[in-house]
């Protein structure tokens, strides 16, 4: 009946149900407390139609325990958002080990670790940003914009799907209520009911206003307590943290954490609250927030769907006044190597350097997607069929490193016979400074690694199938201007040792070719420079060439006076 109520509430603006002949009818909100265990048929009211439906037929097709709009019946990811799908794979964010196919384990990217950290923490670890007309005005609203804590800004809030109160012994509207802006407003325990109470505190609890709380007063809450159920699981790990806000923080509580099989994680004696807002609240009190790693409430890799605050620590009179919210869940901030708001397993480019982590950990990549080349996807989002994929990480991934050429190889022209000099200039930086996700090289940090880069040169764009040329490592290439040299193509691969995405610069060579020279020497009779035909060569005459570069040929003349140079 739980399911059949909570699919009404999505659905339907009002039902009622027939039971031993008798109607009732209620408003969603007053039902969807109600348990009826031997309810045998149920009536939806929706406009002026009603329609009769098998409750077993209607709870079995609509339960959707993780809120994601997927029945579960036919959740692929029970516990997670379904239509969370990164990389499109087909298995969603929450069940697929390679969030985003770069062929390296999310698990390796962003390792889930102990916080090493025991709450409540406070002072100057802890700053926070307020927007209020007056933070010193109770009436005023107060919201919480941000919370930084040990130096990362959270601004992503994480607010609880749904309250239910476990209250005895309230006899009066001040014992549990609603105060928003220093006014005491529904709904009240006492005389709206536990359903419609637990239906409407709800939203004072999914909202950052300090200033919009549930108050617990003037009554012994000692056995009490309320629960609060997140739809989406909350993972346990460094960098998530449970805040409480309590008006005037003098009053305990303990938080215990569930998970969704109703398993007790663990839970955290919450005895003063050291983060004082400023934000003012009833009677001269501020509203202060006890601030915990959240592997102090369960152990680290295990996913929270409930937590119970009770107050059996020291409440005979009064509780809490204030609400509890995560902050960090699943935040780039906990694994975001360049601070592009991106973690390191959704990001492609972890560092921000330009080569894809694929690349720097060995993966293939041919199309330059980013992405592992393969053949498929298993059920656990991995990619098949690829090559280098799944084998680590070379650390690589998380250092940026800037390789520039200075100075590109230019084309060059030389004679035949003479040499050509090729020479690159590059320099390498590496950083740790990040702007927005690009790493800023110039910052006064940054590291000149020049000596980690690494030459070859090519015959022909190795791009393009180029061939490598043995033992050619150094940034100049000398090669001798030919026949067989001319109008080739000489190219340098250059690559970083933290960087395995390389820079390719090419040159051209055109060497001048003089050919064969020939000629004859005959006896020129009348003088006027040419061979008539009667006038006879002369054998056996030296004939001496000088090149461009003053170097002497000596060749001599045979019958009829010929003679060629060969080059």
């Amino acid at each position: 009946m739980k399911a059949l109520l909570q699919f009404m509430k999505q659905n339907y603006s009002k039902l009622f149900y027939r039971k031993q002949g008798k109607i009732l009818l209620s408003l969603l909100f007053v039902l969807s407390a109600i348990y009826v265990s031997q309810a045998r048929s149920v009536a939806i009211v929706l406009s002026s139609n009603s329609i009769a439906v098998d409750t077993a037929t209607l709870i079995n097709a609509q339960v959707d325990s993780d809120g994601d709009g997927v029945p579960d019946a036919t959740d692929i990811c029970p516990g997670f958002d379904d239509t969370a799908d990164l990389d499109n794979d087909g298995v969603p964010d929450g069940c697929d080990d390679d969030d985003d196919n770069d062929g390296i384990l999310d698990v390796v990217e962003c390792p889930i670790e102990d916080s090493g950290v025991t709450g409540p923490v406070g002072g100057g670890d802890v700053l926070f940003d307020i927007t209020s007309a007056d933070l010193t005005d109770f009436t005023e609203s107060h919201v919480l914009t941000s919370l930084t804590i040990f130096g990362v800004e959270h601004t992503d809030f994480v607010f609880p799907d749904s309250f239910e109160s476990n209250y005895t012994g309230i006899n009066n509207d001040n014992d549990a209520r609603r105060t928003i802006n220093g006014t005491d407003v529904a709904p009240f325990w006492f005389s709206d009911g536990p359903a419609v109470y637990d239906a409407q505190i709800i939203t004072s609890f999914q909202t950052n206003d300090l200033n919009n709380y549930q108050s617990l007063s003037s009554n012994d809450f000692t056995n009490d307590y309320y629960e609060l159920t997140y739809n989406q699981l909350i993972l346990s790990e460094a960098g998530v943290w449970i805040v409480l806000s309590e008006r005037d923080g003098n009053n305990p509580s303990v938080i215990t954490a569930f998970d969704e099989n109703d398993v007790m994680l663990g839970s955290v004696n919450v005895a003063n609250y050291p983060v004082d807002t400023g934000a003012a609240q009833l009677n001269g009190q501020n509203a202060q927030l006890a601030i915990y790693p959240v592997d102090d409430i369960a152990p680290v890799g295990d996913f929270i769907a409930r937590i119970r605050i009770d107050f059996s620590n020291g409440t005979q009179s009064d509780s809490p006044d204030g609400k509890v919210f995560f902050v960090g869940v699943d935040s780039a901030a906990n694994c975001d190597t360049d601070g592009d708001g991106i973690r390191d397993d959704r990001d492609l480019d972890s560092d921000g350097d330009g080569c894809f982590d694929v690349v720097e950990s060995g993966g293939i990549d041919a199309d330059d997607d980013g992405e592992l080349d393969g053949t498929g996807i298993d059920g656990d989002g991995l990619v098949t069929g690829g090559t280098g994929g799944y084998n680590g990480a070379t650390g690589d991934e998380v250092i940026a490193i800037e390789v520039v050429v200075n100075t590109a190889p230019s084309n060059q022209t030389v004679d035949d016979g003479n040499d050509a000099t090729f020479t690159v200039g590059a320099t390498a930086t590496s950083t740790t400074v990040f702007a927005s996700g690009v790493p800023d090289y110039d910052d006064a940090t940054a590291v000149d690694v020049s000596s980690g880069l690494s030459y070859q040169w090519f015959l022909g764009d190795p791009s393009s199938g180029g061939v490598a040329l043995a033992g050619e490592t150094n940034a100049t290439l000398m090669i001798t201007g030919s026949s067989t040299t001319n109008g080739n193509q000489y190219c340098v691969e250059i690559t970083h040792s933290n960087n395995a995405c390389s820079i390719i610069e090419c040159a051209t060579l055109t060497v001048n070719l003089f050919g064969d020279l020939s000629g004859v020497v005959f006896e020129d009779t009348n003088n006027n420079g040419t061979q008539d035909g009667v006038e006879p060569g002369i054998v056996g005459v030296d004939v001496a060439i000088t090149d461009i570069n003053s170097v002497v040929t000596t060749v001599t003349t045979v019958a009829g006076g010929s003679w060629t140079a060969t080059d």
